[in-house]
């Protein structure tokens, strides 16, 4: 698959959510991102080939085919997945925070069908993130989440819909938060 400007492999049932023109949802939020070199990542999309202009970048997903996809992915763009700058987990975000006492400038998240839920927004707030991209696939979970974050400091800056479901009820949603 192509999407913002790079080339990436899925693994069997795995989304990418991007828009009609094939950019990842949203990339544009966190392009100005690209050039600065102080910024350290949390992906827990496992779309961390998009994320590589960061001076580091951790990636975590519960799924091994997932990180395994997402290291090729940083080598089919010319990102060395063996960088030390690259940290590459199979695993549980949440647990993942709870034990890295690292600042991570960008979260981006894409918890399951349930949502976050409170532990991981608030392990996510003390990691203090300057932003933090929520793709959910749930709106309910999604506006359950946002007033846990909100409740931790963070504001809605940017909402995006995407029916990448058509003809059923499912609706993909790309959130923008900020710290207030």
């Amino acid at each position: 698959d192509r999407a913002s400007g790079g080339v990436y492999e899925r693994p069997f049932l795995s989304l990418f959510v991007c828009d009609a023109d094939g950019k990842l949802a949203r990339a544009e939020w966190f392009d100005e991102d690209r050039e600065a070199e102080a910024l350290a990542r949390f992906d827990a999309l496992s779309g961390g080939a998009a994320l590589g202009g960061a001076r580091e970048v951790t990636t975590v997903d519960v799924g091994g085919p997932v990180i395994e996809a997402a290291r090729r992915n940083f080598a089919l763009n010319g990102l060395d997945p063996d960088a030390a700058r690259f940290r590459f987990a199979v695993g549980d975000a949440f647990e993942h925070l709870e034990r890295d006492e690292r600042r991570y400038d960008l979260v981006v998240l894409d918890p399951p069908r349930i949502g976050a839920g409170a532990a991981v927004v608030a392990a996510i707030a003390a990691a203090q993130p300057r932003a933090v991209a929520y793709v959910a696939c749930d709106p309910v979970a999604l506006a359950r989440d946002l007033a846990t974050f909100d409740d931790h400091g963070f504001a809605l800056d940017e909402l995006v819909a995407l029916d990448l479901f058509p003809t059923t009820q499912h609706v993909e949603c790309v959130a923008k938060l900020v710290r207030g």
